[in-house]
């Protein structure tokens, strides 16, 4: 095995680790504490402060990649991974636990940029899409994981949670023990106006979504975000290609609507729950939960990712976008179909299938598309703001469907059932159309690009 491809192996195994250790950490507030009376509230902060620290954090992370190795980054955040994980086991109260919730979210943020950036510059352009579906590939693993072991069940969650830690120092070893060979960027300074600005400026933003705010506190935190952005606006005009947020990536269309892309797509799966939807059926029906239709929404997802990235290899861009959206919209409408049926649970499975493949298809195209034609130079910041569209659509799913107390596979909540299909319509056609306009964007650059050189 090649040096590259033991890198990428590396770092999707650090990706691993961090998302089934948020995964047990989220299970750590149910079975790891005795709650008391306040108990609820302190777990609830620390989970709105952890989705603040996951948005804010990310392109800072990334964009320090140019100074510092990305090795060092995600040996970092499998420190302080594994140290969360290690305070977790210990008895306590909420208060303690929160503080853990807390800063497990750094070091996941930590660990997901760092594997990312690794992924990027361990992988020429063309084997990249390959790379980036094993990366996709370990959100669902980590879900499957969770499945086969049971991670639910009281009686599972400690030993599993010391497999967890077990496996966290493995990786930690194997990073530390690797020899590194990573991009590193020849930016002089750090542009450290820009990241305090970014810093403010997001964490209001947040703060302002994710908070149930007062009025008064809504409009200062509005403010604050609008003086941060604007400031920085005028910051990247000056720094130019030095600044936090590049000016010249700004300007390119493609990278715009994937970053919105994988937003809204994220978005989509926050928000319409779908790890749940077997739940929701089975006891609407009074019968017992099954694992089947969550192992099929996972497993399609595991076996999809890496194969959208082979064909994009290949050249199958246009193919892997049009499956994507088609899968996607096939399972969301199979999924509805099913849960407001009195049928067996064949169609949801079916659902999730598609539903499951359609969201890691997707996913890998728009993660390659976002980084397609970049240079070396501004993958680390490139990467930062995908990184960060995603945690955001994360974000905003759970605030609005949290807001709209509904949920938008099944509608509960609704006063007129049928708005939520509206919905789910809505934003897959949204996603085709983004991922129709990055097609037509850059076939018109590849075609402008071919007729300057024959012109030459």
């Amino acid at each position: 095995m090649n040096l590259a491809v033991r890198h990428v192996f590396i770092a999707c195994a650090a990706l691993l680790v961090a998302r089934l250790t948020m995964l047990d950490h989220g299970l750590a507030a149910v079975w790891g504490v005795d709650r008391g009376d306040d108990a609820l509230g302190t777990i609830e902060w620390a989970t709105v402060a952890g989705d603040v620290v996951a948005v804010v954090t990310l392109l800072v992370f990334a964009r320090l990649g140019n100074h510092i190795r990305p090795t060092t980054f995600l040996a970092a955040g499998l420190v302080i991974l594994g140290l969360s994980t290690a305070g977790s086991l210990i008895p306590g109260s909420a208060t303690l636990l929160a503080w853990v919730m807390l800063v497990s979210a750094l070091g996941a943020g930590l660990t997901m940029v760092a594997s990312m950036l690794i992924v990027l510059h361990s992988t020429p352009r063309k084997g990249r899409g390959l790379s980036l579906g094993f990366w996709v590939a370990m959100y669902p693993v980590a879900m499957l994981a969770g499945q086969v072991l049971d991670i639910n069940s009281p009686q599972n969650w400690r030993p599993i949670t010391y497999g967890i830690l077990a496996a966290t120092v493995v990786v930690l070893i194997v990073v530390l023990t690797q020899p590194h060979r990573e991009f590193v960027g020849t930016f002089d300074t750090f542009d450290l106006v820009g990241a305090l600005l970014w810093l403010v400026g997001v964490s209001a933003l947040a703060w302002l979504l994710i908070d149930e705010a007062s009025p008064v506190r809504a409009v200062i935190l509005a403010i604050i975000a609008l003086a941060a952005f604007g400031a920085l606006f005028a910051q990247t005009r000056r720094r130019g290609s030095a600044a936090l947020i590049a000016a010249e990536v700004l300007t390119r269309p493609v990278v715009l609507a994937a970053l919105l892309a994988i937003t809204v797509l994220t978005f989509l799966v926050r928000f319409a729950d779908f790890d749940h939807a077997a739940m929701w059926w089975s006891l609407d029906r009074e019968q017992t939960p099954s694992d089947t239709p969550a192992f099929a929404l996972f497993a399609s997802g595991l076996v999809l990712a890496p194969a959208a990235g082979y064909l994009i290899d290949t050249g199958k861009r246009t193919l892997v976008a049009a499956l994507g959206v088609a899968l996607l919209a096939a399972g969301v409408v199979a999924t509805v179909i099913e849960l407001r049926s009195v049928t067996t649970e064949g169609g949801l499975v079916l659902g999730l299938l598609l539903s499951g493949a359609g969201i890691a298809t997707l996913a890998v195209y728009l993660f390659y598309a976002v980084f397609h034609g970049v240079s070396p130079v501004q993958l680390t910041v490139v990467g930062g703001l995908a990184v960060t569209a995603s945690a955001l659509g994360v974000v905003l799913g759970e605030f609005v469907r949290q807001r709209a107390e509904i949920d938008l596979l099944t509608g509960y909540g609704l006063t007129h059932p049928s708005v939520f299909a509206d919905i789910v319509g809505l934003i897959v056609v949204l996603i085709a159309v983004l991922a129709g306009a990055l097609l037509i964007v850059e076939r018109r650059r590849h075609g402008a690009a071919d007729k300057e050189s024959a012109d030459k």
